[in-house]
């Protein structure tokens, strides 16, 4: 993995269903990740490439593992995912931030993290673990979903994707990492997408001192279930 991709910071993400059915043979894994693919963005979370893309998913220690850098379209962080999942229905998913992006145009690197592009991926998490889940759990079963960012340490919060939003300049991290957990029922996720939201990304509007209106999360993830 090319590290130097992720100089600016990452974000990582991931999810484990509590007692999922027996484990799935890595070629039907396989399968099943490219069937519960999200289309809430053209970069879905755990994309699985096909024939057009140069990268493979290959195994390692009992998981599936892919490194998507496909340098003939993207060379940033922010299109160079790396994850693993594991039959038993444990995910894990790093990539480096939209912000930092040369696709963006003239964004400084390092410097700004829009509000509610957090927000969005938080949705596209608990989608994905709500659609894994219909294939690895029985009804009620929990989700512990997980959010990290990284490489926070003197970034401003921006609207600079969201100008319809107005925010102060003044919102800066003094610290470089923050974290946000939740646990929930799968079948549960889709009518508690907000509060699952919240619960992931409030850590990390801590770390820049700032709360927002509660409704700016029902209001982002409008958005992301009309994209999907």
């Amino acid at each position: 993995m090319n590290e130097s991709r992720f100089r600016y910071g990452v974000y990582s993400c991931g999810y484990a269903i509590e007692n999922a059915s027996e484990p799935q043979a890595l070629t039907v894994l396989k399968r099943i990740l490219h069937e519960v693919e999200g289309h809430e963005s053209g970069w879905p979370m755990w994309m699985v490439p096909d024939g057009r893309m140069p990268e493979r998913v290959t195994v390692v220690d009992g998981m599936l593992e892919c490194f998507l850098n496909d340098d003939q379209v993207f060379d940033d962080g922010a299109h160079s995912d790396y994850w693993l999942a594991h039959p038993a229905g444990r995910l894990m998913l790093l990539r480096g931030y939209q912000d930092d992006s040369k696709i963006e145009g003239e964004l400084p690197p390092g410097e700004l993290l829009d509000i509610t592009i957090p927000i969005f991926r938080a949705g596209e998490l608990a989608l994905h673990a709500h659609r894994l889940g219909a294939h690895l759990a029985d009804a009620g079963a929990q989700v512990h979903l997980r959010m990290t960012w990284r490489g926070l340490h003197g970034r401003k919060l921006s609207t600079w994707a969201s100008g319809r939003r107005m925010i102060g300049p003044f919102y800066t991290s003094m610290q470089d990492e923050a974290t946000g957990l939740v646990a929930v029922a799968y079948d549960a996720i889709p009518n508690t997408l907000p509060e699952i939201a919240q619960a992931l990304v409030g850590p990390l509007y801590a770390a820049f001192d700032f709360e927002p209106d509660p409704i700016i999360y029902s209001q982002e993830i409008a958005g992301v279930l009309r994209r999907g």
